[in-house]
């Protein structure tokens, strides 16, 4: 009799020891297969938002360099230059003043240069910058190109910007913008962010937009390298066992919880496992929608994001062909100035005050997006320019009708018309020049 029942107690041990290895292969295998999978895109997500932000800051970058190259008075000048009509003399006392009234409205310059030939006709350098260094990063051609480098604890967007006559090169802008603190922002929670060339050392055996697991110093991260402008991308990383941390956590708990099934009944272990699984799994897709809604809405101001205004562009190609969209570019004005007298928490309340004054003016289809620093684009569905410059005087005035922070507080706005999928970063750009207008005729006499 005791065999007997010994022999029935090893057949049961041995019944739930298969059932639990089945449950084991069931349940804990592609559960982890989904969590991981779940794990690296959320890390996509992230990394794309980031190379999002990068990507917008060399575009407002070459933009600023842009707006000061592509003046016609200046082009003018130096034509009469070369023709012998003015001195260099008269060349340089002339130049000047516009050229410094230029680069007075580009945020974060530590450095600018307008050469004519290579010899530099104007020069802005309050921190003392070797000006040759810079002058020998480029070609002299007729196409806008930028560098990146990392000086001390500094990181610096480098823009050379052509200055064309019938398409040939008579002079040229180099600047330099710090954008030390926002790729501090970005490299939080555990990331590292690098803008590197391509020919990078660290970006060997590596393929753009594929992630990789990478043992990096002294521990293996989860990296990717994504392309920003010409031949510069940006190499986000983070440590392999933060990203998994979640992940072995939950590994850790179920081979426990394998080990403690021998001695439990078969159900609730299953039912338990099976509880679990539902829970982390439902915390993971819980932690995706933060990911989105991260990626889709600047926390700050609650504008939408560039990342956010890419998928629409893509989700809205068919309609922008139907119907009539006009996109307006907007820089909140002297924003500076409130930073430097008044301290960034106040900037940040007059940005979330502007942004929420428009946004109580605008109809529940059109929308704000916060395109860098405080420069912002509206996008205004079945409308044509007029209605649209009526209504942002309108919000000016609003702003100065609710304004209690006891200083002025405006923007400045440029309008154009989308005409179709293939040009809306080219409207943008012309609505950014208008904005530009605007900005100086808004300016104090």
């Amino acid at each position: 009799m005791n065999k007997i029942v010994l022999n029935i107690k090893k057949e049961y041990l041995l019944f739930i020891s298969i059932l639990i290895i089945i449950l084991f292969l069931i349940v804990f295998l592609p559960m982890s297969y989904q969590l991981e999978r779940q794990v690296k895109e959320n890390y996509g997500i992230l990394a794309e938002s980031k190379r999002q932000t990068i990507t917008a800051l060399f575009n407002n970058c070459g933009t600023s360099a842009n707006s000061i190259s592509s003046r016609t008075p200046v082009r003018d000048l130096i034509l009469d230059y070369n023709s012998g009509k003015i001195s260099w003399s008269e060349l340089e006392e002339l130049t000047y003043p516009k050229y410094s009234d230029g680069i007075k409205i580009i945020r974060n310059l530590s450095f600018a240069v307008r050469c004519v030939g290579d010899v530099p006709l104007a020069l802005y350098n309050p921190g003392g910058k070797e000006a040759d260094r810079y002058l020998n990063l480029f070609d002299r051609s007729t196409e806008t190109s930028y560098k990146y480098e990392e000086e001390g604890d500094r990181s610096n967007i480098i823009v050379y910007s052509p200055i064309l006559y019938q398409k040939k090169l008579i002079a040229y802008d180099i600047i330099v913008i710090d954008i030390s603190q926002e790729i501090f922002q970005l490299s939080g929670d555990g990331f590292k962010v690098k803008i590197l060339e391509s020919g990078s050392p660290l970006l060997e055996d590596i393929k753009p937009e594929k992630l990789y697991d990478r043992h990096l110093g002294q521990q293996n991260y989860m990296c990717v390298a994504k392309p920003v402008v010409e031949n510069l991308l940006v190499f986000i990383s983070k440590p392999t066992n933060d990203v998994y941390a979640n992940i072995n956590r939950v590994s850790l708990f179920s081979i426990l919880g394998f080990f403690l099934g021998l001695s439990l009944i078969f159900i609730v272990l299953y039912m338990s496992l099976v509880r679990a699984a539902n829970r982390m799994i439902e915390n993971m897709e819980n932690s995706r929608d933060t990911c989105l809604n991260y990626a889709n809405y600047d926390s700050l101001t609650g504008a939408y994001t560039r990342f956010f205004f890419d998928n629409w562009i893509k989700s809205e190609n068919k309609e922008i062909k139907k119907q009539q969209f006009v996109v307006a570019m907007i820089d909140v004005d002297s924003f500076k100035g409130i930073n430097d007298t008044y301290g960034h928490e106040t900037g940040d309340n007059v940005l979330k005050f502007i942004i929420s004054t428009l946004s109580n003016m605008l109809r529940e289809n059109d929308f704000v997006v916060r395109f860098g620093g405080d420069e912002f684009i509206v996008v205004i569905e079945e409308i044509s320019e007029n209605p649209v410059l009526k209504l942002l005087g309108s919000v000016n005035q609003n702003l100065s009708d609710t304004n209690r922070f006891g200083f002025h507080i405006s923007i400045s706005y440029g309008v154009e018309v989308i005409e179709s999928v293939e040009t809306i970063y080219e409207s943008i750009k012309k609505a950014d020049k208008k904005m530009y207008i605007n900005k100086k005729e808004n300016k104090p006499k």
